[in-house]
């Protein structure tokens, strides 16, 4: 092993200086981007662009081929000459005599006018900007999406009014339409699902109107959107900004050469005979609204934005506007009342993969620095052209970003890989963070590399999975090691685990330099706003959940904290969690929850019920467990069957507050509870798969 690394040592000591080695630096790459921030101003111009990257992309494939090595299969080399071949693009042939030093498998990185007020019982990122989820309410109804379903429940009197398929069927009677029905949105009395057709190739808008004088719904048609899907584990595709639908999908540049092939939306007509060939409908997105890319990328995406009028539903008509944007495939969006913002990076997976990196390392090159993006940003005005605010790195989720008092916040982040003998990374330190804070005004209509100043450097959260929310004035960011699980004993930690008691930083936006550490003594599973505070939870252990009051002042500081023994979370994602603030400023919380150690971290396939945990918190934030309402243990259903989309991609359980109401929604099952002192008084459950009054 000695010799060997003296080899390797002195093998690299004859290569030239070490180049850098993004691939949005390689010369064939660079030149494929435009100083200018413009649209295609031609389809001549558009296919020219696509027919040259795609000729960059085999000329890379054909070298592969020639080292006489698959796409899967990577053979390290040794030493190489960095003039002629980039290993981070290529397979760059090894010399006969040179040592072989690691196999492995090529892996991915993971990845108008003013607005009408939108009263929401969703868990939203930003007021007056509702999200899809999983329930909504109209007037005196909760709307639960299950199963592909919409069940409708009068929630004052708790009775079901009606059940309808969101899915058709066809002459035999058999489901047809889209896999899985992902998000509900509600607008006045209409109901909007969004979900995906891997037959139509399609992201599926079905529109229902709920007749608020019975309880029923009726069917008002179905539009199909091209894309090439939409789902995010964390993220959600579309939002409701008053009578505005946005909904974001990507495209693979290469399928849109064929105008027949580019995005449309069409209404759904019974018994049509979908034609991929030529589908047909009003496109929705020309060259003239693509942006060309401002950086090179190797594996360019057109990341576009919809935006569809709700106006002229009752119409059966949905009129949409597409803008799309060239950049590699990070992209994240985020939507303020008046702005769409997408945060992208002309980085792919090669570049922030620490076995592609430390292979390319080993052959004579440099760590990449942060790769080039850009935050582009859409007016819902429809007034304004877009604008772009250059940054490097990329975001860790849509929480990094946030418009507050007419200025732009993002948190930034890049890869910490320090190379082992191994050809893999062997650094165990956090990710690096960079505050972003510009004025609306910063936004520009070119793209000029973003200058150091721009960047405000913090403190790296320990190493593991980052939490970070944007609460007012305040930043906060922490860190956890698991999928959302408890860590482990530590005599039964691994090595690259690396659990420690967790802590939170509190960043004032107006003097980062006064960071506040916050030692919460437990990892961090979520942070979510609270009327101007914070709460987090997360473990220190397996022994049970805790969760922090933070209070967000002057400065910022611990309030209290709340152990739940032998109860674990059970959901990730931002809308399993609600909270409700009061006049007086005290409130109540709820999360699902579940009381075995194996069932917490809810992976996105798992669709157990869970139960709903509920605290109650004081003006001055101290926090009381009120129990948990647990669902009824009974078998499933007699005559109820799942057809469609009996995966819970997006959870099925959330705890509800309307007006002092306490409700939890647990699969196919609602309660209505009370919240007492010290315990949540269950009152009425509801099975919603029981028979709908006639």
């Amino acid at each position: 092993m000695r010799y060997l690394i003296g080899l390797v040592l002195a093998l690299l000591a004859a290569v030239p200086a070490a180049q850098a080695q993004g691939t949005w630096e390689e010369p064939a790459v660079e030149r494929l981007a435009w100083p200018e921030f413009e649209t295609f101003q031609s389809e001549r111009e558009f296919r020219s662009w696509v027919r040259d990257v795609r000729a960059m992309q085999r000329r890379f494939d054909e070298r592969r081929s020639r080292a006489g090595l698959t796409p899967q299969i990577i053979v390290a080399q040794a030493v190489v000459d960095p003039g002629e071949c980039n290993p981070l693009l290529e397979d760059c042939g090894f010399e006969e005599d040179a040592e072989i030093v690691v196999t492995g498998s090529r892996v991915s990185s993971p990845s108008q006018s003013a607005p009408m007020p939108i009263t929401s019982i969703t868990n939203n990122q930003t007021a007056n900007v509702d999200e899809g989820d999983i329930v909504k309410r109209i007037g005196d109804y909760l709307l639960v999406l299950q199963d592909g379903r919409i069940f409708v429940a009068n929630f004052r009197t708790m009775q079901l009014t009606d059940r309808i398929d969101v899915f058709r069927r066809d002459e035999h009677g058999d489901p047809i339409g889209a896999d899985w029905y992902d998000e509900m949105l509600v607008q006045g009395d209409h109901v909007l699902i969004t979900a995906y057709s891997y037959t139509d190739d399609a992201s599926e808008l079905s529109v229902f109107r709920l007749d608020q004088a019975t309880g029923r719904v009726e069917r008002r048609g179905v539009f199909l959107i091209s894309s090439e899907d939409y789902y995010d584990v964390d993220n959600y595709a579309t939002r409701v900004v008053g009578d505005q639908l946005v909904i974001y999908t990507p495209y693979d540049p290469e399928d849109m050469v064929d105008r027949r092939k580019r995005p449309v939306v069409r209404r759904w007509v019974p018994g049509e005979q979908f034609d991929d060939r030529d589908p047909g409908g009003d496109p929705i997105l020309s060259v003239d609204h693509i942006y060309r890319p401002v950086f090179g990328t190797f594996n360019p995406v057109v990341h576009t934005i919809s935006i569809c009028d709700l106006g002229d539903l009752d119409d059966d008509r949905l009129d949409c506007e597409s803008t799309g944007f060239v950049a590699g495939d990070y992209a994240e969006m985020f939507v303020s009342p008046t702005n769409i913002y997408l945060a992208t990076t002309a980085a792919d997976y090669r570049d922030t993969s620490s076995w592609n990196v430390c292979r390319a390392v080993r052959a004579g090159w440099q760590v990449p620095e942060a790769a080039p993006g850009a935050v582009f940003r859409l007016p819902l005005n429809g007034r304004t052209e877009p604008d772009l605010l250059s940054v490097r790195g990329f975001v860790f989720d849509q929480f990094s970003m946030d418009e507050f008092n007419n200025r732009f916040r993002m948190v930034l982040t890049w890869p910490s890989i320090t190379c082992g003998e191994n050809w893999r990374s062997d650094s165990a330190g956090g990710a690096p963070m960079n505050l972003v804070d510009q004025s609306i005004g910063s936004f520009m209509p070119e793209y000029r590399a973003a200058p150091d100043r721009r960047f405000t450097s913090l403190p790296s959260p320990p190493p593991g999975h980052v939490e970070n929310r944007f609460i007012g004035d305040w930043l906060l960011y922490g860190s956890r090691s698991r999928w959302g699980s408890p860590p482990p004993n530590p005599e039964d930690a691994d090595d690259d685990e690396h659990y420690q008691p967790g802590y939170a930083n509190a960043v004032p936006l107006a003097s980062p330099e006064n960071l506040v550490r916050l030692d919460l003594g437990h990892e961090i599973t979520r942070l979510e706003s609270l009327g101007g505070d914070a709460v987090s939870t997360g473990y220190r252990d397996q022994r049970g959940l805790y969760i922090s009051y933070i209070d967000l002042g002057e400065t910022a500081s611990v309030a209290s904290q709340q152990f739940l023994a032998g109860t674990y979370e059970s959901e990730n994602r931002s809308h399993a969690f609600n909270s409700m603030t009061y006049p007086e400023r005290n409130g109540l919380l709820g999360v699902p929850t579940v009381f075995a150690e194996a069932d917490s971290g809810r992976r996105p396939w798992r669709s157990d019920d869970s139960g709903i945990s509920f605290l109650r918190f004081d003006a001055t934030g101290q926090l009381a467990s009120l129990g948990t309402i647990k669902p009824r243990q009974e078998e499933e259903a007699q005559g109820y069957d799942c057809e469609v989309s009996c995966v819970d991609w997006y959870g099925n359980s959330r705890p509800i507050f309307i007006d002092r109401g306490v409700y939890a929604l647990m699969g196919t099952e609602l309660v209505e509870g009370q919240a007492a002192e010290d315990h949540v008084e269950v009152l009425r459950r509801l099975d919603l798969t029981g028979e709908v009054p006639r």
